[in-house]
């Protein structure tokens, strides 16, 4: 039988594993290991500027603290549909950490309407985008459309997210084998 959606399989893993091609290692372990290692060096860039690994951590753990405070727990859905931010990677970053599930392949060209379409078969708990962004964000109302998505929770602006960590801040995901990234 053929694999359906994935080419992951356990056998294939635990050969992986033993054969020291894969490590117990998750995304945002090492992003950490760089931010214990070299804290003040550049991690990452965008159009705004630069941020070093330290920061980059502060901003990862603070974003994860928040979405789980939102009430998402291991295995929930966030939806990033905006441009090339740092905030798109500090975002996929703290879905690891809580062991969420980001889909980060929302383009620019849908429609709301689209959009609103595939929050739904993805069961999206926090969308992530920015204002104008998509195909006709200029004329839809899509706040309309997102009161009509069941499983939405909340819909943040990359600006909305948090830079601080919150003392509430919960245990680190550590699953490297869990569904963290979800692609159309």
């Amino acid at each position: 039988m053929r694999p359906f959606l994935t080419l992951h399989s356990p056998d294939a893993a635990r050969r992986f594993y033993a054969e020291g091609r894969w490590r117990e290692a998750t995304f945002y372990s090492l992003m950490a290991d760089q931010a214990g290692a070299r804290p003040d060096a550049p991690a990452l860039r965008d159009g705004c500027g630069i941020l070093t690994w330290a920061e980059v951590k502060t901003r990862v753990d603070a974003t994860a603290a928040h979405f789980l405070e939102c009430g998402l727990v291991p295995g929930d859905r966030v939806s990033l549909w905006l441009s090339n931010k740092a905030e798109a990677v500090i975002a996929f970053l703290a879905c690891s950490r809580a062991g969420l599930a980001c889909n980060p392949s929302l383009h620019r060209t849908y429609t709301c309407a689209e959009i609103g379409v595939l929050l739904d078969r993805l069961s999206t708990r926090i969308l992530i985008t920015e204002d104008g962004w998509g195909a006709d964000r200029d004329k839809a109302d899509f706040h309309a459309i997102l009161s009509e998505r069941p499983s939405l929770l909340k819909c943040l602006r990359p600006d909305e997210l948090p830079s601080q960590i919150h003392p509430s801040q919960r245990g680190v995901w550590a699953d490297p084998d869990s569904v963290l990234y979800l692609a159309f």
